[in-house]
């Protein structure tokens, strides 16, 4: 199948990263074409709590010790739904057992803490919170390798409020003590949240949390979702002409007052990704970017009002190289209405959620993608049609031991997935693994 290939421009005032030219020729989707594994994927259930059940948000690629690969998961799992008896832990699941995480000792009244990435080095990020006299308090938070209490990051201001989140964090060189960044969002008064980055300094100790402010002058709301490790930071942003979001991707440089570790910008006009209508009054977000540059997220498209699942070009700039990657179903009787595309591993594997038609219903179902070919050309593939499970000494469809697979989180290097499903009632977190 032929690749589009097209001629981008580094964007100004963005340091190019090492061997990287000005201008750059892209085969898109094709830096490293992945292709699905032909025989799917093992289902490992990572199990629930109670009746409202486990999540699984991210996972580090790590040796197996045996000349493969596998993964660390950093998840949540909790026994109630609803404010102000929520109670959840994090928990890091390695190998097959689970570490649960907790909130820093002593602090707070009955605290509840949540992970949602991890990185090579094992260390997860999340938030640590709790309720106490009517009112809502919370921490972005870390837990480095081996450690089940949290370490408390520092707010941007006091406000009691629960939109202090760390979602995402880049890799760490511990022999030269670089990288680590931790990216997420928190109030900057009482109802307005901006996205903020911890930077480590030489030693490793995060500082105060660092604005990235938004796309319109510092006076709107924003949210980071994730971070590369050339300190690209993706998100969302309301606009200086309306409330909705469109997505951004920031600025990056080498900081030689910090060892020359990769550092974000602040947000600016320039930084606007637009939206793949080209109309500014339509909506776009990103949820993950990886080495190459490329990004994945949702956003109104040609032909429908209901948010897609999309495709970003590296180095692409505003209302540029965006691609609808579609719903399952496409083109039947079941297409499903919209999707969401979570994640982009590093060879450029794609995971996320898509509505699909069962019966009379749009239900979610996870999906995945594989990035051979134009970016579109391939079908979503639906998980719960290529999953397994050994059972009695043959392999069965997950489906056929009562599980449904609903998103896909995150993906790793050696293309283990990680996300929720529903099994006998209950949510519960999974790990797929090539089989």
């Amino acid at each position: 199948m032929p690749h589009e290939t097209i001629i981008l421009t580094v964007l100004e005032g963005q340091q190019s990263r090492p061997g990287t030219p000005a201008s750059v020729t892209l085969n898109l989707l094709d830096d490293d074409p992945v292709s699905l594994p032909a025989l799917g994927w093992k289902l490992t259930d990572l199990g629930a709590v109670s009746s409202v059940g486990s999540y699984a948000n991210g996972i580090n690629t790590l040796p197996d010790g045996q000349g493969g690969w596998r993964g660390q998961v950093a998840g949540l799992a909790h026994n109630s739904s609803s404010y102000p008896n929520y109670y959840s832990s994090g928990f890091r699941w390695n190998n097959g057992s689970s570490a649960y995480l907790v909130p820093p000792s002593g602090w707070g009244f009955q605290p509840w803490c949540s992970a949602y990435s991890i990185n090579d080095a094992s260390t997860a990020v999340g938030q640590s919170a709790f309720y106490y006299a009517g009112v809502y308090y919370s921490r972005a938070c870390y837990w480095p390798a081996a450690q089940g209490a949290a370490v408390i990051l520092n707010p941007l201001t006091t406000v009691a409020s629960l939109e202090n989140y760390a979602l995402d964090l880049n890799q760490r060189d511990a022999v030269n003590q670089r990288g680590g960044l931790i990216v997420g969002h928190a109030p900057y008064t009482s109802s307005k949240y901006h996205a903020v980055v911890w930077i480590p300094n030489s030693a490793g100790v995060y500082g105060n949390a660092v604005e990235l402010f938004d796309l319109a002058q510092g006076e709107k709301t924003s949210y980071a979702t994730a971070i590369n490790d050339y300190a690209e930071v993706v998100g969302r942003s309301q606009t200086g002409t309306g409330n909705n979001y469109h997505a951004f991707r920031t600025r990056s440089a080498p900081n030689s007052g910090n060892n020359n570790q990769w550092e974000p910008f602040g947000l600016e006009l320039q930084d606007d990704m637009g939206t793949a209508t080209l109309t500014d009054a339509h909506t776009s977000e990103l949820n993950d970017i990886n080495g190459l540059g490329e990004m994945v997220g949702r956003g109104h498209v040609v032909g429908t009002a209901h948010l897609r699942a999309l495709y970003k070009a590296p180095y692409s700039g505003k209302d540029t190289g965006w691609h609808d990657l579609g719903v399952l179903g496409a083109g039947t009787a079941n297409a499903g209405t919209e999707s969401v595309a979570n994640a982009i591993s590093a060879n450029g594997t794609i995971a996320g959620q898509s509505r699909l038609k069962v019966g009379s219903s749009q239900v979610w179902r996870a999906f995945v993608l594989s990035n051979a070919g134009n970016p579109g050309s391939q079908p979503l593939v639906n998980l719960n049609d290529v999953t397994w499970l050994w059972v009695n000494n043959q392999w069965v469809l997950a489906t056929s031991q009562g599980w449904t697979l609903v998103s896909a989180e995150r993906v790793n290097r050696a293309g283990w997935i990680v996300g929720y499903g529903t099994k006998a009632g209950q949510t519960r977190a999974f790990v797929l693994s090539p089989r």
